[in-house]
């Protein structure tokens, strides 16, 4: 059940993109918390824990799952905002470049994968 989490967040989200919102939702939980903003995320959340932990889906959770993508965008976004303010847009380069780099890696190795099997 673990590579369900890996499946959808890491392969599904992006690494980069996991790792801006983790980090958002670990920075800000207290004050995320405390808005009615904070709905929409405990839902989101459970929706995924319950999925996950139910065993319904057990394969291809990052396509299955494909609606649930979008949800984490608008908190790693506040983050990139953030970052552009506190550190200037070097960082955030760097972050859309690995972000780039993650899907490049990845659609090289479906490709190796998928390819040879097509031609066989």
């Amino acid at each position: 059940m673990l590579y369900n989490f890996y499946d959808f967040f890491i392969i599904g989200l992006g690494f980069p993109l996991f790792w801006i919102f983790s980090h958002y939702l670990l920075r800000n939980w207290d004050s995320l918390m405390r808005q009615h903003v904070n709905l929409v995320l405990v839902a989101y959340l459970a929706t995924v824990l319950c999925l996950n932990l139910s065993g319904v889906v057990l394969a291809e959770v990052a396509r299955i799952w494909l609606f649930m993508l979008p949800f984490p965008v608008p908190y790693a976004a506040r983050s990139v905002h953030a970052l552009l303010e506190k550190r200037g847009t070097n960082e955030v380069l760097y972050m859309f470049a690995l972000q780039y780099m993650f899907i490049l890696v990845y659609k090289l190795r479906l490709t190796m994968i998928v390819l040879p099997a097509m031609l066989h």
